[in-house]
């Protein structure tokens, strides 16, 4: 005769107990391996202009028309914080915190100052917090330098002369307090081109030193942390000292660009894309220590198609495509897959928690929310 199981009522309610603990340990899997499915992509429309050559600094967005320069704060609903009208239109701007700086031609005009004229045609603009750099070009020789403006308006007494070559990118970067110009140069006199990063303390009686000179490849990008230098050139990324410019190590990127960096209790993370045709949905995050060795890690994410932006911010790497936004972390776990409300033509980071999120139509200030 068959024995009958009894159950009694307090072993059920364990057995039920652990079936719920079961269903929740599979839930929070599928969660973990296929992002969060309560996230959602929130788009505030804003009045900003399609197709205008933003600049972004921290949570501060501007653009020119012919009219206007507008200025917005990321946390400010869409709406402008300031409006100020142009008499005539402007050839470029840049932005640094407070610090703004428009030209047209050879007429140079820094925020609060009167219009500057100088000699040669003005290429480009770098703001810094405390300095403007600008960027000339002798219309007879096509020799370049730079001449400096404090938050005064007085000039630098010595132009910077790069005669023997050409200034191919510029910019600040705040070291210790003291806010130094670097200058990223390419000399075209000798049989290849030479490429050199240089680097200016006007604060330290306007000394100079050098990173040691790129004969092999070009540079791409500069960028900075609290300890590190680190430039991307076209076969190698270099990390040297922030002060004495020493060669740490360099890590071998060779048929990859990179298009962005992100820090983070890990070390340094850069996202590269591989070039070509073949790698167009290929990203990869490449993760660096700050020490004397890279110690690097390679993580590699393909994706159904191609991004039209892709970028690390706040600890992720963000990639949009023309209809999902996909997020990962660091080391390449999934934490992000969302539906897009329309198809972007333009995404770019603002700050540590929004975007802009061009369509279209229109420009909108994008979040992800959970």
């Amino acid at each position: 005769m068959a024995k009958t199981l009894k159950i009694k009522p307090n072993r059920l309610l364990i057995l039920a107990l652990a079936v719920l603990l079961i269903i929740g340990l599979a839930v929070g899997l599928v969660s973990l391996l296929f992002g969060s499915r309560g996230a959602a992509l929130q788009l505030a429309p804003t009045s900003l202009a399609r197709g205008q050559d933003f600049r972004i600094d921290g949570e501060g967005i501007a653009f020119a028309t012919d009219e206007a320069f507008f200025e917005y704060r990321a946390g400010g609903g869409g709406n402008p914080l300031t409006t100020t009208p142009l008499g005539a239109p402007i050839s470029g701007y840049d932005m640094s915190g407070d610090n703004l700086a428009v030209f047209s031609g050879s007429t140079l005009q820094i925020r609060g100052l009167a219009e500057v004229e100088l000699t040669g045609t003005i290429h480009a603009v770098r703001c810094g917090n405390n300095h403007v750099a600008v960027l000339r070009r002798n219309a007879q020789s096509g020799a370049d330098s730079i001449i400096v403006f404090d938050s005064a308006g007085a000039a630098s007494a010595d132009a910077l002369d790069y005669s023997d070559g050409k200034v191919l990118n510029f910019g600040f970067h705040t070291e210790g307090g003291n806010e130094l110009l670097w200058a990223v140069t390419v000399a075209t006199a000798q049989s290849r081109p030479v490429f050199v990063v240089k680097m200016h303390d006007y604060a330290g009686g306007g000394a100079m030193r050098y990173l040691p000179s790129f004969f092999d490849q070009a540079i791409e990008r500069i960028f900075f942390t609290e300890d590190s230098i680190f430039v991307a050139g076209t076969q190698d990324l270099v990390r040297y000292t922030l002060t004495g410019g020493r060669e740490k190590y360099r890590v071998r990127i060779f048929g990859q660009s990179v298009l962005d960096m992100g820090t983070s209790s890990g070390g340094v993370s850069f996202l590269l894309q591989p070039r070509g045709e073949n790698f167009l949905r290929t990203l990869r995050v490449l993760t660096v220590a700050e020490s004397d060795y890279a110690g690097e890690s390679l993580v590699s994410l393909h994706l159904p198609d191609a991004p039209v932006s892709a970028f690390l911010q706040n600890g992720s790497l963000y990639a949009f495509t023309s209809e999902r936004l996909y997020g990962f972390n660091y080391a390449g776990r999934s934490i992000l897959d969302l539906e897009l409300p329309a198809t972007p033509l333009r995404v770019r980071a603002v700050g540590q928690a929004h975007m802009l999120f061009e369509t279209e139509d229109r420009v909108y200030l994008a979040t992800v929310t959970s």
